[in-house]
């Protein structure tokens, strides 16, 4: 089974896309460190889950992706990171 990390499939969409980092920042008014972390999956650089969930949202929603619910997946509670299947 090929699965793939949301972080994965959100860069893979923004450079399918011919997007950089910065162009993805101003269309969706998220810093660019968090859009890097979102990509790397690094939750600790958000403040709290709730900005992470809501960034995540924002993006896909300006990318839309096949990304499950994010409530259904929480990012704090376990060191591993989000896989799709």
């Amino acid at each position: 089974m090929n699965t793939k990390r949301v972080g994965q499939i959100l860069k893979e969409s923004r450079e399918d896309k011919k997007l950089s980092v910065k162009d993805v920042s101003k269309e969706t008014n998220i810093a660019a460190k968090y859009i890097i972390a979102l990509e790397t999956e690094d939750y600790s650089q958000f403040p709290a889950e709730t900005f992470a969930l809501g960034f995540l949202k924002n993006y896909a929603s300006h990318h839309p992706v096949h990304v499950p619910t994010p409530t259904q997946y929480p990012l704090f509670e376990s060191s591993q990171p989000l896989l799709l299947l």
